[in-house]
């Protein structure tokens, strides 16, 4: 067999074989890092939003003081919403009463709190700490180790009599 004199003498499609693996393998890499951050991104979109629910309840929460607790149980109509929280809300009454209704909540003891108080809290306490430690430096391990060889036998000490 004789070598090919040129490289048009080579068949084209092992050229093709040899840079078609290559390509496409890039091509994949490159599709694979694009759906991974398509991903994140519709993850860190979902966070948001559940961030932004636990705030406003969180933020509802923190209303308690505003309300009078020696009123609270009253059947009087529109009792003690404070006149603030429908020009804060924008004259939107459901939101204010939703808002009514979390504050209310939050003057009960803790063994009586309504779960979803503790879970916007805990939700968010732990999502801002999560974003904290992305930015964070990567922490340092220390690992000490102890290698034992089977081969060596352990060291013999003299034997002392005490007395």
């Amino acid at each position: 067999m004789s070598e090919p004199k040129d490289e048009k003498e080579l068949p084209t499609f092992a050229a093709e074989l040899v840079a078609a693996p290559i390509t496409k393998r890039e091509d994949e890499i490159d599709l694979n890092e694009t759906l991974r951050q398509n991903k994140l991104e519709r993850l860190r979109d979902v966070e948001d939003d559940i961030l932004a629910k636990s705030l406003e309840v969180v933020r509802a929460t923190l209303k308690f003081g505003e309300l009078d607790p020696a009123t609270m149980n009253s059947e009087e109509a529109g009792y003690a919403m404070p006149d603030s929280w429908m020009e804060e809300f924008g004259g939107d009454v459901d939101k204010a009463n939703e808002a009514l209704r979390i504050a209310k909540a939050a003057w009960l003891p803790n063994k009586d709190a309504p779960i979803g108080i503790i879970l916007a809290q805990k939700t968010l306490v732990g999502i801002v700490k999560a974003r904290a430690t992305e930015k964070a430096a990567p922490r340092s391990l220390s690992i000490a180790y102890i290698v034992n060889n089977a081969e060596s036998p352990p060291p013999e000490y003299e034997e002392i009599e005490v007395e």
